[in-house]
């Protein structure tokens, strides 16, 4: 509990800034109880555009044909696309 008698966040128990531009899939918060007391380590994750990029990437290999010899520079780029498109609807 903190001072305002609010409970901390569950996703970020120990109240660690994050950069504020990215949103984040997965964040890490690891306590271990140490002899010297509770020390504790936080990642964010990767990004939340990654993670959807590389959703939509799986989802359009997933579509391949069997033997087919695609352009991958183009299906990262149109899966970053999809990524930036799902960020903004998270806003509307």
């Amino acid at each position: 509990m903190n001072e305002t008698n609010t409970k901390p966040d569950p996703n970020n128990p120990h109240g660690v800034k994050f950069p504020p531009d990215e949103l984040y899939a997965f964040p890490l918060h690891i306590d271990i109880q140490t002899p010297s007391g509770i020390t504790y380590a936080t990642t964010p994750g990767m990004t939340l555009r990654d993670y959807f990029a590389g959703q939509a990437l799986e989802g359009n290999i997933a579509c391949l044909q069997p033997n087919a010899v695609p352009d991958v520079d183009a299906m990262a780029a149109w899966s970053y696309m999809v990524a930036d498109a799902m960020l903004r609807a998270r806003t509307k």
